[in-house]
């Protein structure tokens, strides 16, 4: 399981508190105790994807967040994702969300946290060899092999991955999606479970906002006691695609 957060216009004021919230529960989540005691840390990679009208900004690496570096970035679409791989997934640069995809109308990128069943996936797209993909980045590949308006290939994924019980956890997603033709760009963001499940206070999303951005975070960063005070919070709520 991942920590992951998606923002949208201008949290210049707020950026620090949310970044210090995130590397807070990435290393040590107050939601995910393992079986001796102690608390999961997300430290299977991370990565993150920014843009705007002028500029894009794409980053993975193997290295915990908590140990890494971070730009100071001001205003834009923004996805950061912490990685927790799920049992028997690879692990690496090339693993660590967001992931990408393009093709003749869109460039799309991912971030999941959560389980996908990429065989049955693969079998959906063809694909023999599926163990050298994540079931996230096969989900995305997924994703771009219908055809339509980009919410519209999304919207019938989802439908298909419930249908054809290809959720085996957690469906929490944050997608960028940018129009190859106006550069025009949307933010979806969308929250489930398999169906039976328990959907527990950890897999949870919450939308935030103030006067000059939203955002939406994994449940553990707003528990934080760095996230920022000044947020008017309320739970995304489950199986609703939406838009940041």
């Amino acid at each position: 399981m991942c920590r992951m957060f998606c923002l949208s216009g201008d949290f210049s004021k707020e950026y620090k508190k949310i970044l210090d919230s995130f590397i807070e529960v990435t290393r040590n989540d107050p939601l995910s105790v393992n079986s001796d005691g102690s608390l999961t840390s997300h430290d299977h990679g991370y990565g993150y994807v920014r843009y705007d009208s002028s500029s894009l900004d794409f980053f993975r690496s193997r290295t915990p967040v908590f140990e890494s570096n971070i730009p100071d970035f001001r205003s834009g679409q923004f996805i950061m994702h912490a990685r927790k791989a799920a049992p028997d997934e690879p692990i690496g640069t090339l693993e660590s969300h967001p992931h990408y995809e393009v093709d003749e109308d869109y460039e799309v990128f991912l971030a999941h946290n959560g389980w996908f069943d990429k065989k049955k996936i693969a079998v959906e797209l063809g694909i023999e060899n599926f163990t050298r993909y994540v079931d996230s980045q096969l989900f995305l590949k997924y994703i771009l092999s219908f055809n339509g308006e980009f919410r519209t290939r999304l919207e019938k994924t989802i439908s298909l991955a419930k249908e054809k019980d290809l959720i085996r956890a957690t469906a929490n997603l944050m997608i960028l999606s940018i129009d190859r033709n106006t550069r025009n760009s949307k933010l979806y963001y969308y929250t489930d479970v398999k169906e039976g499940s328990e959907y527990s206070d950890y897999v949870k999303l919450y939308h935030g906002n103030t006067d000059l951005w939203n955002g939406v975070f994994s449940s553990s960063i707003i528990k934080s006691i760095s996230f920022p005070k000044n947020v008017t919070m309320k739970e995304v709520r489950r199986g609703v695609l939406n838009e940041l």
